[in-house]
């Protein structure tokens, strides 16, 4: 298993990536399954524009979508508080209109010997 941090950032420096963890911007991932690079995590106002990533606290508005986007299509679970609010097979594009606050989490699940497995595990983002 390894970490994946700093993802919306050039720079890979040690203050850079210590910046990305303390600020959240992180998901981790069983790279031997499959290698997540190219996932993204965010949040998106009614025109479309991106107003949060993973880590990051975002005001409850109308039109707030939350979006996932995998290298690969899995099986997606979005949790809020630890509860499942929506789930996606078989995609790798993910959204979910945002209509009430809390910590959403989003998992990635690949299908393996027959078997769902959990692949990969994003920090939350807060919609407050």
């Amino acid at each position: 298993m390894r970490s994946f941090y700093s993802l919306f950032r050039i720079k890979s420096n040690e203050p850079a990536i210590r910046a990305a963890l303390k600020a959240g911007h992180a998901f981790v991932a069983h790279d031997w399954m499959c290698d997540p690079t190219g996932f993204r995590f965010g949040a998106s106002d009614s025109r479309g524009k991106q107003v949060a990533i993973m880590g990051d606290e975002v005001k409850l508005a109308d039109g707030l979508i939350l979006k996932a986007k995998l290298p690969l299509p899995a099986y997606v679970r979005l949790l809020r508080h630890g509860k499942e609010v929506a789930k996606s097979e078989g995609k790798a594009d993910f959204a979910f209109a945002v209509k009430e606050g809390g910590a959403y989490r989003l998992e990635a699940w690949l299908k393996l010997d027959g078997e769902l497995r959990p692949w990969l595990f994003a920090n939350p983002i807060y919609v407050r």
